[in-house]
């Protein structure tokens, strides 16, 4: 499968003793495409999403190229598939599109309240997958509906199916609300019990115009907690903050909310070390609040129309580290979970280093660096057609699909500093 690439959430924030995810490292390494960067948008443009939404109305899905089969799902004289399953989320089939001998199967996709994941199939033994709006495009071997794409509903998308001639088809499926994976739910928001290799230790999802929530939970024995964060209703570029503290320590704040999704699992987050949280089997508390001052010492306010939610994943332990990131077992990209196989690092020092793939099936590579400072160093990848990505410092996050054969690189422009490391962590599809 060739997935849209995708960033690690991020969160512009301050900290001062925990990881957040705006001021820690992870998302040092930038330069995603803009899809990314709008989806990771939790301070930027969120009141924005929703203003749209409010003032234009855009169908979900309409159809360019090849002949509508809006109820039947026989296409190409295969049947698609009623239901899919992505991440312990059920979508149902909404729309079919087939090629025709002119023209290849085309869907354009508007914004919607809800995600949506697109399949395909084809006589042909491999077909070309483009996504013009989001700069993806990759050449896929699943041809009988045994893969897809995931579409955020904040987002709209011209996908192109081309198969040489050969008879192609694109399916479309919506999220079906009434399904919800196992977790914590409240009002069509859902903190789900598995993400990855992490696990719910508990979470709390607020009432409308609820300003401040609370939550405490026990300490795991991994020590290492990540606090999803989510909030709702609070334009962006106002005068209020949404604070969130651990242990009574001031964790981060952000101006506004971040896009509506009923997945709230893989919004933006803190991560919690040992060295931030009391000995295993102790509880931590946690509190987040809307205030109009920035900072531990503010007071909350009430607002009418905001939502907060906050939930404490056990993150296990990790397996080993790449340049010094910590990886662990199981990881989610793009609806999808991908399972850890290797890693690849340089010697520290070193100023580039390769991956190729020399299995016969797809991988998902993970670039993570440190100790570069200043420098610039440059991740590329086959499907983002050759163009670098780039960051300097520390980060990791940054994510590449491989068929059999390509490779991906990480590269520092210029000489290395002798603390600089590199490394890629290899996963394969695990769903």
């Amino acid at each position: 499968m060739n997935s849209l690439q995708d960033l690690r959430r991020t969160l512009v924030a301050h900290a001062d003793t925990v990881h957040d995810d705006g001021a820690h490292a992870r998302t040092a390494i930038v330069g995603d495409r803009a899809r990314a960067v709008r989806r990771n948008r939790a301070v930027a443009l969120a009141g924005a999403a929703a203003a749209l939404l409010a003032a234009v109305v855009v169908p979900s899905v309409v159809l360019d190229g090849g002949d509508p089969v809006p109820a039947d799902r026989e296409l190409i004289g295969r049947e698609a598939p009623e239901t899919l399953t992505s991440l312990g989320w059920s979508y149902r089939f909404t729309e079919g599109v087939e090629s025709t001998a002119d023209d290849p199967a085309r869907v354009r996709l508007g914004t919607s309240d809800v995600p949506r994941l697109v399949t395909w199939a084809s006589a042909a033994d491999e077909v070309d997958v483009a996504v013009d709006v989001m700069g993806y495009g990759g050449v896929s071997e699943a041809t009988d509906f045994d893969d897809f794409m995931l579409v955020p509903g904040v987002e709209r998308a011209r996908i192109t199916l081309r198969a040489g001639g050969a008879p192609a088809a694109l399916a479309v499926y919506e999220l079906d609300r009434d399904v919800v994976p196992e977790g914590i739910t409240r009002d069509g928001l859902t903190w789900r019990e598995t993400v990855g290799s992490e696990q719910l230790l508990d979470g709390t999802i607020g009432e409308v115009g609820e300003a401040e929530i609370t939550l405490e939970v026990e300490v795991p024995e991994s020590e290492r907690i990540r606090l999803a964060k989510y909030c709702e209703g609070l334009s962006v570029g106002g005068d209020l903050w949404v604070n969130v503290s651990v242990e009574g320590r001031f964790s981060g704040a952000h101006g506004g909310c971040g896009d509506p999704a009923p997945d709230l699992a893989g919004g933006s987050a803190s991560w919690l070390d040992p060295e931030h949280l009391p000995e295993p089997g102790e509880t931590v508390s946690m509190r987040m609040w809307v205030s109009r001052e920035f900072g531990k010492g503010s007071e909350p306010v009430d607002v009418d129309d905001v939502r907060l939610a906050f939930a404490a994943y056990d993150m296990g332990r990790p397996v080993t580290d790449v340049a010094g990131w910590e990886v662990f077992p199981l990881i989610e990209h793009e609806g999808h979970r991908w399972s850890l196989v290797e890693v690849e690092e340089t010697t520290r020092g070193a100023g580039r280093v390769t991956y190729t793939n020399t299995a016969d099936h797809t991988v998902l590579v993970e670039a993570s660096m440190s100790g570069a400072g200043q420098r610039t160093v440059a991740f590329r990848e086959p499907q983002d057609g050759g163009e670098d990505r780039t960051g300097s410092g520390n980060g990791s996050g940054m994510f590449g699909i491989l068929r059999p054969g390509q490779q991906a690189s990480l590269v520092v422009q210029g000489e290395p500093r002798p603390t600089t490391r590199l490394g890629f962590a290899v996963y394969v599809r695990a769903d």
